[in-house]
């Protein structure tokens, strides 16, 4: 029989543990609360969250980006929108529902860790390490102040885990039953959940083949993987002709996506790629391993390190974890390849192992605070100090070097504002940074495609425009690139010219910052908003 989850009051490592996550839900609302939502994807799901909760409705298409001729299909696990969407409904379009809902999250997958690593092994050491490695890691205090799907996604694939591996420690029925619900939780918030849908079923037909029978708790078990996720299933079945619409890694695709999306662009041009190639915008091979593995697991003496040494310790203990934990870790290196191609992604595709790492890694730090004991009573809150100091260290310096990528040109909020202060509501802006404007003009955006960037032609870039139904250019004099490398994260600067001599097509409604022909060479901060006079152009 399982046993039950016991923890005394007077268990000091709790308290310590607890301690520990107030104190960094406390710097991470220093970093989400003041800053605005505007790195990356953030601004997009808060947007999509937001419209969900206002409309209360489920779309087919993304409806605030995308053009005549291009929509996305909302056809991605929804989970996390539908979270943020109903806090929206039901407290309104409050910027603090994101900014606090994330360090919330990581508090609790904080508190769950220790709290599921205790009923695992009974050990208050063990538990405090596993909880403060993980919610310490680099790649989860990203995803803390970053506003994602990947924090949601690392509380539900750690609960899942945990409780797979106590269902396998210690026969706990309830656990397994546990475990596959918040598999399934996990899967509806990004597909990176089908990892413990698979290990799950491997451990089934295994357990199937020893014992000749099926125990009522797997039967429970399979039932739940199924029937959560079947509405999800079912609705783009009948939305989109698909279950999903995405092909597996290494398996391809099993049916036709063709309804997923609508494009109907014919393009000529491409971009040279998303960013100029730099940093964490490299892939991960050319970014470096070691400099990747630092990214993100941080000091790979704290972490990295530990966690091999760990690994070590569950193999010489013996452990029953140890082939199921080998067989998860087994599939983030066949998945490494797939998504290696950009750093910082590869970062995200595999956030659902962080905390399979960082516990992994505690079995190191429980064995040495262990050892000293044995030599000395009480020495092992030595081990737990240092970590503790070098957990809070890293954090902050992680943390100091995220709050400047939370702040964002207040030139471009204002931009934003005046826009969903004077331009029709049914307006289309073509803009680099669509999320961002998505979020904060209010408006439909259209992504800035290469056949307007690149092609230098100005009766083809106005009749791309014309049939795609844009009718303004949102400009931002920082993103020029007075080299004209051809990316997609910047204006190449002989577009920009080609707009400064047709002032009669391209009429400048509003600018702020310096004048735009004094940006043609970069280092600009402000923005321009043309709208298209497709008439003076005989269009």
């Amino acid at each position: 029989m399982s046993k039950e989850i016991e923890i005394e009051i007077s268990n000091i490592e709790f308290w310590i543990t607890l301690a520990f996550l107030i104190v960094l839900a406390y710097w991470t609302f220093q970093v989400t609360v003041p800053t605005n939502i505007v790195f990356g994807d953030e601004g997009f799901h808060t947007t999509l969250a937001r419209w969900i909760g206002t409309k209360l409705e489920y779309p087919k298409y993304i409806p605030f980006e995308g053009t005549n001729l291009r929509k996305t299909g909302y056809y991605r696990p929804p989970l996390w929108n539908l979270l943020e969407a109903s806090f929206f409904a039901i407290f309104g379009n409050n910027e603090l529902i994101p900014k606090i809902l994330n360090p919330v999250i990581t508090f609790l997958t904080g508190l769950s860790i220790f709290i599921l690593t205790f009923k695992i092994f009974r050990n208050e050491k063990l538990s405090l390490f596993a909880s403060i490695l993980t919610v310490s890691l680099p790649t989860i205090l990203t995803y803390t102040v970053f506003f994602y799907y990947a924090n949601l996604l690392v509380f539900f694939s750690t609960l899942s885990i945990l409780l797979f591996f106590d269902y396998v420690k210690n026969n706990s029925w309830k656990s397994l039953i546990l475990s596959s619900l918040f598999a399934s939780l996990a899967f509806l918030t990004n597909q990176a959940g089908l990892a413990l849908y698979l290990l799950i079923l491997i451990w089934f037909l295994k357990e199937v083949y020893e014992n000749r029978r099926l125990k009522n708790s797997w039967i429970i078990s399979i039932f739940i993987l199924i029937i959560v996720p079947l509405g999800f299933f079912v609705r783009n079945l009948v939305v989109y002709k698909a279950p999903v619409c995405y092909s597996i890694p290494y398996l391809g695709k099993f049916w036709s996506l063709d309804l997923c999306n609508i494009n109907e662009m014919q393009e000529k041009y491409k971009f040279k790629g998303q960013a100029i190639p730099t940093g964490t915008e490299q892939n991960v091979f050319r970014f470096g391993l070691m400099n990747y593995l630092s990214f993100v697991y941080g000091n790979l003496l704290f972490t990295f390190l530990p966690f091999i040494f760990g690994f070590s310790l569950i193999y010489l203990r013996k452990e029953k974890i140890f082939i199921p934990l080998s067989l998860f870790l087994l599939f983030l290196l066949i998945l490494f390849p797939k998504v290696s191609s950009r750093a910082e992604d590869t970062a995200r595709y595999t956030i659902l192992w962080a905390s399979t790492i960082s516990f992994v890694a505690a079995f190191f730090y429980e064995y040495i605070s262990q050892e000293f004991e044995k030599s000395l009573p009480y020495s092992s809150f030595i081990i737990i100090l240092i970590v503790l100091i070098l957990a809070s260290y890293y954090s902050i310096s992680k943390l100091n070097s995220l709050k400047p990528l939370k702040y964002w040109s207040i030139s471009f909020i204002q931009a934003c504002k005046w826009i969903s202060q004077n331009l029709p509501e049914n307006s289309t802006i073509s803009t680099i940074w669509a999320h961002n404007a998505a979020f904060y003009s209010n408006r439909r955006i259209a992504g800035f495609y290469a056949d307007i960037a690149l092609s230098n032609d100005l009766n083809y870039t106005l009749k791309f425009m014309k049939e795609n139904g844009i009718d303004y250019l949102f400009i931002q004099k920082f993103s020029i690139d007075p080299l004209n490398r051809g990316y997609a994260d910047n204006y190449p600067s002989n577009f920009v010219k080609m707009i400064i001599n047709h002032p009669n097509i391209f009429v400048k409604v509003y600018e702020n910052g310096p004048p735009l022909e004094n940006c043609l060479n970069g280092n600009c901060d402000g923005n321009v908003i043309y709208y298209i006079n497709y008439t003076a152009a005989g269009f």
